[in-house]
This record gives C-alpha cells, sequence and structure tokens, in this order.
C-alpha cells in the first residue's frame, strides 16, 4: 500500500516542478518585458527592416551603468552606403542621458560618446571622492570654481586604458567658460574610490 501511494505521488511532484517552472519563466518573460525601454527613431526614413537591424545592433552595443534606460532615442542619418546614428539613452532615476555616437554598415562602430546616466547617489560620491582629493581641492579653490557644478561622465574601459586600466571609470569635471577659462578634471576608479588622474588648465 505504501509502494502504491509512493508512486501515486511521483506524477504529482513532477507536475509540480513543471508548474513552479513554467511559473519562474513567466515570472522573468513579464520581468524582462518591465525592463525593455521604449525605443523611438527620428532622422532619415527607414523601412521597417532597417530599424530592425539598426535597433538590434544598437541595443547590443549600448551599456547602462548600475540602471536600467527607460526611453531611448535613435536618431539615423543615411551617409553613402553607411548609418550615422547618435543614440540618446534616458533613465528616469538621472537628470542627464547617456549620448553614443556610432556609424553602422553591418557593423556597429563606437566613434564617441558622453554617458552622464549616473546614479545620483554614485554621482554624489564621485564628486566627494573628488573633493577629498588635496590637489584637486586646491586647484578648484585657486581657479575659483567652487561655484560651478561639476560634471560627472562615465569612461568607458577603451579610454580609460588610455590613462589608468581598461575598466569603467567616471570622471568628475569643473569647468569655467568666459574669458578666463578654466577646467579642472579628476578620473575617478568607481571599485575603490579613489583619484587616479588630475588634469588642469
Amino acid at each position: 500500500m505504501m509502494k502504491r501511494a509512493t508512486i501515486l505521488l511521483f506524477p504529482l511532484f513532477f507536475a509540480f516542478i513543471a508548474l513552479l517552472i513554467f511559473t519562474v519563466q513567466e515570472w522573468q518573460r513579464e520581468e524582462q518585458a518591465e525592463w525593455m525601454p521604449k525605443v523611438e527613431f527620428q532622422g532619415d526614413a527607414l523601412n521597417d527592416a532597417e530599424k530592425n537591424d539598426i535597433r538590434e545592433a544598437v541595443m547590443g552595443g549600448i551599456i547602462p551603468y548600475k540602471l536600467e534606460y527607460d526611453h531611448i532615442n535613435i536618431s539615423v542619418k543615411k551617409n553613402n552606403g553607411y548609418y550615422e546614428i547618435k543614440v540618446f539613452c534616458f533613465s528616469d532615476e538621472c537628470e542627464y542621458p547617456d549620448v553614443y555616437d556610432f556609424s553602422y554598415n553591418g557593423n556597429l562602430v563606437l566613434n564617441g560618446y558622453i554617458l552622464e546616466a549616473i546614479p545620483p547617489s554614485e554621482r554624489a560620491k564621485a564628486i566627494s571622492v573628488a573633493l577629498q582629493n588635496g590637489e584637486v581641492a586646491n586647484l578648484v579653490f585657486a581657479k575659483g570654481l567652487e561655484e560651478e557644478t561639476p560634471s560627472v561622465r562615465r569612461i568607458l574601459p577603451e579610454t580609460a586604458v588610455k590613462f589608468y586600466a581598461a575598466k569603467t571609470m567616471l570622471s568628475v569635471t569643473w569647468t569655467k567658460l568666459g574669458s578666463r577659462p578654466s577646467v579642472v578634471s579628476a578620473l575617478i576608479d568607481p571599485d575603490v574610490w579613489k583619484v587616479v588622474q588630475v588634469w588642469n588648465y
């Protein structure tokens, strides 16, 4: 009797496991759908195939920093067999967007970027770390930049390797324009929260 009851329980057990796996997969799909940003195209007219190719390439080429993008604007200009693409990525968490400049002819090439979509807490931490560095603090005050709001930008590994290491870095920059422009910039390693390079002019 016990053996028969055990045999009867096996199908119920496997049915429960199958239901559990299905529920988790559905939850993951719904969660992923919620994370998908709204994507809009601007610029030259594109057919559906062009849009799909460019969207897929761009989504594989952009990398948010400790957040999710909520809205992506893709501006496209056709130019002699390839596409000039400027991508603006917005997050509801951030005041500023990430901006990528690509070219595309079947292969996506990153030509430039300004990445300012950084969580407010990370931005505040980077500014604090920069000002705790004696050289940076002295330069900021000596050049009269203490009233200026610094920019905080992400530096990708392929750029950062030229100055420090092949890893994501943050730059904090104070800028004053006018007849006597001044700039003080600190490169920060966010893994250890340390200033590793300082520039001024």
